[in-house]
């Protein structure tokens, strides 16, 4: 295995929970591969509302006592976040056949987070694939966050059937891009809900409808839907109910402690149901998406690129809740 010149790399550390500004740029040791594993040089990885969740501990209604005993009592146990990146290997650890050095690569880190930074170490068993030679890194980070949770909720838990009709809120977003999208493919008539600026692009994407939420209700509308995608988590289930038809699902991917019960309760009582859950990364479904987008069925956007050393400024364009599509750190241009 070649050896790398330094042992050490930057990376974005949380010292603790907080304000974007707590971010800080810092050198630090550079992992080194071992059996199994593949160390992955950097180019581009999201910041993702997952990660500002972190960051500031801004976790969903009764789920506080939750996060912090699992993610860290007063600072994330993994201090540097991100769970997404691609670039190329390299080094590689003895018995790895399936990478060599210099192979364009896109990786999910998941729960072990450790993406914000210039190197990050895949184990084995890891999600780590070639990254499509029609993608830049920047394109490939824009897929697979929104994508997978688009899919978890749409194909997953609602079933979204062809002649469906849905209600996507948050469409301008990274997972409710996804979802418009996606929802399209699965022949569903799509309604999004978006800001002014964005009202043309998200027809452009393949919704049906689009519905300015600043110039009219979403939810006074006299239309009825089979299924409502909250990507936001701004609705409740009691306000969208006048719009289900009588089997219809309502869906909300950022639900608190409140909604998973009630969507245990709604689950055994017939009519109208809540889902809630947490999206899980599958190697089969990353590969399945970007399928997808050889198949031109997903488009990749990306809101804007920042530099690593403006990683606050990043995640304060995330929490805005103006993006239109995804934010990336840019890492190690080639």
């Amino acid at each position: 295995m070649p050896r790398l010149r330094s042992t050490r790399m930057k990376a974005v550390f949380c010292p603790r929970y907080g304000p974007p500004d707590i971010l800080e740029l810092r050198d630090v040791p550079r992992p080194e591969p071992r059996d199994g594993e593949v160390l992955v040089r950097v180019r581009a990885t999201p910041v993702n509302t997952g990660d500002c969740r972190i960051r500031g501990m801004n976790v969903p209604p009764g789920m506080g006592l939750i996060g912090r005993l699992a993610l860290g009592l007063t600072a994330p146990r993994a201090r540097i976040l991100g769970t997404e990146c691609a670039g190329d290997v390299a080094a590689v650890g003895p018995a790895i056949t399936a990478f060599r050095p210099g192979d364009p690569v896109f990786g999910v880190t998941g729960t072990r987070f450790r993406a914000h930074a210039e190197y990050v170490l895949f184990p084995a068993r890891s999600i780590l694939l070639p990254k499509p030679a029609a993608l830049s890194n920047a394109q490939a980070c824009s897929i697979v966050f929104g994508g997978h949770t688009a899919l978890y909720f749409l194909r997953d838990r609602m079933k979204l059937a062809p002649g469906s009709r849905i209600l996507i809120n948050g469409a301008s977003g990274s997972v409710g891009i996804a979802a418009v999208q996606l929802a399209r493919h699965f022949g569903s008539h799509v309604t999004a809900v978006c800001s002014t600026p964005n009202i043309d692009f998200i027809r452009a994407l393949g919704a049906h409808d689009a519905i300015d939420y600043s110039r009219a209700d979403p939810l006074a509308t006299a239309a009825k839907f089979d299924a409502v995608f909250d990507t936001v988590g701004v609705w409740s289930f009691a306000h969208v109910r006048r719009v289900l038809t009588p089997s219809g699902l309502f869906a909300q991917a950022d639900a608190g402690l409140p909604q998973f019960a009630l969507a245990a309760v709604t689950s055994l009582t017939g009519g109208h149901r809540l889902i809630a859950g947490v999206a899980l990364e599958r190697h089969a479904d990353v590969a399945l998406l970007f399928d997808l987008v050889a198949q031109s069925v997903l488009r990749p956007v990306v809101d804007s690129v920042f530099p690593l050393d403006r990683a606050a400024d990043a995640h304060r364009r995330v929490e805005s809740r103006r993006k239109r599509g995804t934010v990336i750190l840019a890492v190690n241009p080639p």
